[in-house]
């Protein structure tokens, strides 16, 4: 008997490579094809165990895919360290003060650092199981597995990203007083503004150790706020001028202020941050108008115990059990890691509720 031509579409392999967005579906109807047609030779030369891994492959990387290419603000947040344990602990020593004179035929005094309190952060598994039925995959005629492993993707990116935000903007992780520095508390309901940006920028520069009172020399990079409070944080932030303020007009000059001598229009605060985020995780604080200062990457954590795995089981025969008796193909998505702060003196929490006044 003849055998036909070999056909050259290659649906398995376009899925494989990635080229054009094949509907699984229309693979699976080539895969069937190729089951009736046994005198027809395909390019994949399609066979059960050989569809499963077409399958598996395709699905994987859409999901890997869309892990990666999910928008996300965290990385400039929190450092990125690995971990090995369920609970790491994070000890910083204390800074010794500055030195001290030594006399002529005096001795040099010893001096013996000290460990400050310790950090716990606990790590945690996240993930679930997405199961695709074969009649998904059969009558599927809209994309709608693609977009469940686009979405699975995008769940777990999005996870870490929540993950980190939740205790940054959680009140009860501040504790800084004026005991730690020259000016008050790491937290307070401060509106943002010119005032508001000057109160956190002075409370973070003017930390000192604990244990020595010798300042850390903070400088707040990074300013995260929601998008409620965007324009006003870039207006106060990239101005090149502030609007200048005379006194109260005169009756004989009632629509000109009279002009205010020994004053700059130079917006001072243009430059000072260098990092703008703007992320609707703010509002895990309580409110929209939330906003964090602080120097990224010190003092808070995001430790990965593993990144994101990707687990299937897609042999369409008896050893997947799923299958043999729903007609299942499974997929495990799984992430593992924690987040906290190992040292809130780096960060500064408004809870502030009230809109920007920046004028």
């Amino acid at each position: 008997m003849a055998t036909a031509p070999a056909y050259n579409g290659g649906f398995g392999r376009q899925l494989l490579e990635g080229r054009g967005r094949v509907r699984l579906s229309d693979w699976y109807e080539q895969y069937l094809e190729a089951q009736a047609q046994p005198g027809r030779i395909f390019e994949e030369t399609l066979t059960t165990s050989q569809m499963s891994v077409l399958l598996q492959d395709g699905l994987r990387a859409i999901m890997f895919g869309s892990f990666a290419g999910e928008p996300t603000t965290w990385e400039q947040v929190a450092a990125r360290e690995t971990s090995n344990k369920e609970v790491e602990t994070w000890v910083e020593l204390g800074r010794l003060g500055t030195l001290r004179t030594v006399g002529e035929g005096e001795g040099y005094p010893r001096v013996r650092p000290e460990l400050l309190p310790a950090r716990n952060i606990r790590n945690y598994k996240y993930g679930d199981i997405l199961g695709i039925s074969e009649e998904m995959l059969k009558f599927d005629r809209t994309g709608l597995i693609r977009q469940l492993a686009e979405d699975q993707g995008a769940r777990a990116s999005q996870t870490i990203e929540e993950a980190v935000y939740t205790p940054l903007f959680a009140t009860a992780n501040y504790v800084k007083t004026s005991a730690d520095n020259d000016v008050g508390n790491n937290t307070n309901a401060t509106t943002l503004s010119a005032a508001g940006l000057e109160l956190a920028f002075t409370t973070l520069a003017t930390m000192k150790d604990p244990r020595s009172g010798r300042y850390l020399g903070i400088r707040p990079d990074t300013l995260i706020v929601g998008p409620r409070s965007e324009f006003a944080a870039r207006q106060l932030l990239f101005s090149t001028q502030l609007q200048r303020v005379g006194p109260a007009a005169t009756s004989s000059t009632a629509d000109i202020p009279a002009n205010v001598y020994g004053t700059g229009t130079d917006n001072v605060f243009r430059g000072m941050v260098r990092n703008l985020i703007v992320t609707p995780q703010v509002a895990r604080g309580g409110n929209a108008y939330n906003w964090v200062l602080g120097t990224a990457k010190r003092g808070f954590v995001m430790q990965e115990v593993e990144p994101l795995q990707i687990l299937q089981a897609t042999g369409a025969d008896a050893a997947n059990e799923e299958y043999l008796t729903s007609d299942v193909f499974r997929y495990r998505v799984r992430i593992w890691f924690g987040v906290g702060f190992t040292d809130d003196r780096y960060w500064y929490l408004s809870s502030s509720s009230t809109a920007p006044t920046v004028a």
